[in-house]
């Protein structure tokens, strides 16, 4: 019977259709059904799992840039450290003049000194240093700045085209008349370190509110003052080239705040880093 049907509805040419399928929106799970989807109170616990991991890592992370940071600045220093020594090789011996003055209550260094008549903290651009005698040999302005080192020029909010200044033990100009602090002997010549090449700084990174001229000042001992402050932008830690050649970074015992010239006593662990200084910066 059933075949004859089928048999009748193939004659008639009658396709039989399929119902159509109706989609229909998703179940919502209802209460006591499982459901796959997160939680607020999940949400929640990760993301503060996330935030602690975070808060832990960060501090890796910041010294892990500062470690680079100080990389790159010891970089800095030792090409300019190469162009002191160079401009040396092609004068006969003779340093690259490191004098300063006082202009209208601005310290900046002479134009004929190693890097022209710059004033960090009110040089606009480079200008000035492309006037000083080293930069024929160190000729990036990149390599003139520290990579930590952000601080702005007065009045402007451009950053600043220099971080470093040169031991004034070399080749300085300072003049000891108004000031009556131990004297010390200059060098004029690269020559004249001798033996203690290798223990007397020449390049360092200056702390931002210290640097002004490019002249470091370092009253030898028994001053226990200090005139100019090493900044410590490298986890608590300052760079410096020396005649040698080598480059290398100091990390200070105590803290590194610039201070004024002639200002209270140092004591403690930051005299014990100002004896440092005067170690590292005078014939003895």
């Amino acid at each position: 019977m059933r075949f004859q049907e089928r048999k009748t509805r193939a004659r008639s040419g009658v396709r039989r259709v399929r119902p159509v399928e109706v989609m229909t929106q998703p179940r919502v799970a209802s209460c006591g059904e499982r459901c796959d989807a997160f939680t607020l109170v999940e949400l929640m616990v990760v993301v503060a799992i996330v935030l602690v991991l975070f808060g832990l890592t960060l501090p890796a992370i910041q010294s892990a840039q500062q470690r680079a940071g100080g990389i790159a600045c010891l970089n800095n220093l030792k090409q300019l450290q190469v162009g002191w020594q160079l401009y040396a090789d092609d004068h006969s011996g003779s340093l690259a003049l490191n004098w300063s003055n006082n202009e209208g209550g601005t310290w900046r260094s002479t134009k004929n000194s190693w890097c022209g008549p710059s004033s960090a903290p009110r040089d606009q651009d480079e200008k000035n240093l492309q006037e000083g005698v080293l930069y024929s040999y160190c000729s990036t302005p990149q390599i003139f700045v520290c990579p930590s080192d952000n601080s702005p020029v007065l009045d402007s909010g451009k950053r600043r085209s220099r971080s470093y200044s040169v031991n004034s033990t070399f080749a300085g100009n300072y003049s000891f008349r108004a000031h009556p602090h131990p004297r010390f002997e200059t060098l004029r010549k690269i020559e004249e370190a001798g033996g203690q090449a290798a223990t007397l700084f020449v390049f360092v990174d200056e702390h931002e509110m210290s640097i002004d001229d490019g002249h470091f000042l370092v009253w030898p001992r028994p001053e226990t003052t200090r005139p100019n402050t090493p900044a410590a932008r490298h986890n608590r830690a300052g760079t410096f080239s020396f005649a040698d050649g080598h480059c290398e970074t100091r990390r200070w015992l105590g803290s590194m705040r610039a201070v004024k010239a002639g200002g209270m006593p140092l004591v403690g662990k930051q005299l014990k880093d100002l004896h440092w200084l005067q170690d590292h910066a005078h014939i003895r």
